[in-house]
């Protein structure tokens, strides 16, 4: 059971990364229970089934929880059971579910949760959700760097490296393509304003620009460049640059897939 207390530490059963982990997966059990309904539920947004969304952002979030949690666990020991570390914890775990509680809302009652302007409720709730979906990737950077800062004794270098260049990166890619798509009124880019046709589980278009291609590559390189860094320390004898390579290469391909979107061009 998890208890928790007011003085500068929590307990050993309060660890932030049991926090995060249980959120996750948690969210992610959510997945099959609405592909279920979903299959029960033939209502259409943007041409595609209803729940469609829904299911994309409890698989992404919960994957991005999942990542957290495994981040935090190499935060030295005692810089860890801080209680201020596990309220991130919690703000992080609240904001998630406060996302996915709202789409999953607008999704029953056939609504769009993103660029709904049309009741007051919807546009202040459509603000809300901007400023939560900044803190989901704010509150995994200041864990890197107290990764990066108070790393535990026996973490390599890679993984310690592309944690920090994952969460930096992964959080200002995020934010450029996710601010200007939030200013589009949409994730279409010429074409047809549909989802009808779009590429299988991601859904993308292909009648014209799609600006989730390029945020999905933003927002993954949270998890991407940590991998690398783990498998770099593993199997090469320079796993830094290994990470500065491929954080180099994760950049490239956010900006190539965002340029592309912007000229109306299908990711395939």
């Amino acid at each position: 059971m998890t208890t928790l207390t007011l003085s500068p530490k929590v307990s050993v059963t309060s660890r932030v990364e049991d926090l995060l982990w249980q959120g996750g997966l948690i969210i992610i059990a959510f997945l099959p229970v609405t592909f279920l309904v979903s299959l029960y539920d033939p209502r259409q947004l943007n041409e595609i089934n209803i729940w469609s969304k829904p299911m994309k952002f409890y698989a992404s979030v919960g994957l991005h929880m999942i990542t957290i949690a495994f981040i935090a666990r190499f935060i030295d020991y005692d810089v860890r059971r801080k209680f201020s570390v596990y309220v991130l914890g919690w703000v992080l775990t609240f904001t998630a579910i406060f996302e996915l509680a709202y789409l999953t809302m607008q999704a029953a009652r056939g609504r769009h949760s993103h660029w709904n302007f049309e009741t007051t409720f919807e546009s202040l709730m459509y603000a809300t959700m901007g400023i939560g979906a900044v803190i989901l990737i704010l509150i995994p950077v200041v864990i890197g760097l107290l990764v990066y800062r108070y790393p535990v004794r026996e973490m390599r270098q890679g993984l310690r490296l592309g944690i920090l260049l994952g969460m930096i990166l992964g959080f200002f890619t995020t934010l450029i393509v996710a601010g200007y798509m939030s200013q589009t009124y949409g994730h279409w880019v010429g074409g047809v304003k549909s989802d009808a046709d779009g590429l299988p589980i991601v859904g993308w278009v292909r009648s014209g620009g799609d600006l989730r291609v390029p945020h999905f590559f933003a927002t993954h390189l949270m998890q991407i460049i940590p991998v690398i860094g783990f498998i770099a320390d593993r199997f090469f004898q320079r796993p830094r640059l290994i990470v500065v390579i491929a954080s180099t290469i994760g950049v490239g391909m956010v900006a190539f897939t965002f340029l592309q979107a912007l000229r109306g061009q299908p990711f395939i």
